[in-house]
């Protein structure tokens, strides 16, 4: 890789933050200066809306660009780009299903549900059940569902969740192929464009800036965006199908295996940055 190829991106859940949506190495702040210091762009490639991964990348202290929702919104000279037609179906599918709910009885919330969670959201009565609309998103339809328990907590409860899902397949956007990813842990669900990809992002943003590689930093198939493009990287956290496909696995997880990935980075550029 040149250097003036010098672009690392990373997935967020999973690779930089936990389950619970946290850094686990505070160290990570100054691994993203000093890899910055010596001319590597760090930036994001995740599946979360761009908004959210621009409070993250500000967090980070990032200077690189973002690639959002699984590479349907691609930052293009410093502006999210996006298929417009998705956003409008995402924005009457949002709109219907939040007022269905609503005549079912079901607590609706709107807004950041990430953030929201991590957080401590109340919304509500026990024996209630919530939906949470994810409103940053903007080709994806994605909304959490729990349970309000007896103390008022936000409960996974993957029966209700289901059923709510089904309930609301009705509203889907109206694309010409749907890709459903139903995550129970999480009591998740998020309704995109089939055949939307994070390697069609990057190779969108690669032909922007006049690219032809860049480093891949995950741990999950989903990011696996092909060694032709890129230098696949895994935390040790990953899948094994991810850690088979990768080129370079650390021995370390989430956030601290992407502080040693960084260090690597920098590494790499210290005999040239000496002369």
């Amino acid at each position: 890789m040149s250097n003036a190829e010098k672009l690392a991106l990373f997935d967020l859940d999973g690779t930089l933050i936990d389950d619970n949506y946290q850094i686990t190495d505070r160290s990570i702040y100054s691994a993203v200066a000093e890899a910055q210091d010596v001319g590597w762009k760090v930036g994001l490639n995740s599946d979360t809306p761009y908004e959210a991964l621009e409070v993250w990348r500000e967090r980070f202290g990032m200077k690189g660009p973002i690639i959002a929702e699984k590479g349907a919104v691609v930052e293009l000279d410093g502006m999210p780009a996006c298929d417009n037609g998705d956003v409008a179906a995402v924005l009457d599918a949002r709109e219907n299903i939040g007022c269905y709910a609503a005549k079912q009885g079901i607590a609706v919330w709107s807004g950041n549900p990430v953030e929201a969670i991590r957080t401590g959201l109340r919304v509500g009565e026990p024996g209630q059940t919530a939906m949470l609309i994810n409103t940053l998103s903007r080709c994806s339809l994605r909304f959490f569902v729990r349970t309000v328990d007896v103390d008022g907590n936000l409960q996974l409860d993957d029966v209700r969740t289901q059923q709510v899902i089904q309930d609301c397949r009705q509203f889907f956007p109206a694309f010409d192929s749907l890709e459903e990813d139903n995550n129970p842990a999480s009591g998740l669900l998020i309704v995109s464009r089939r055949g939307v990809t994070k390697r069609a992002g990057v190779l969108r943003l690669m032909s922007s800036i006049g690219l032809s590689r860049c480093i891949m930093v995950g741990n999950s198939m989903s990011d696996f965006i092909g060694n032709d493009i890129a230098e696949q990287v895994a935390v040790s956290n990953a899948s094994l199908d991810f850690k088979q496909a990768a080129s370079v696995v650390v021995d370390e997880s989430l956030t601290t295996g992407c502080v040693s990935i960084l260090r690597q980075l920098v590494e790499r550029e210290v005999p040239s940055s000496r002369h």
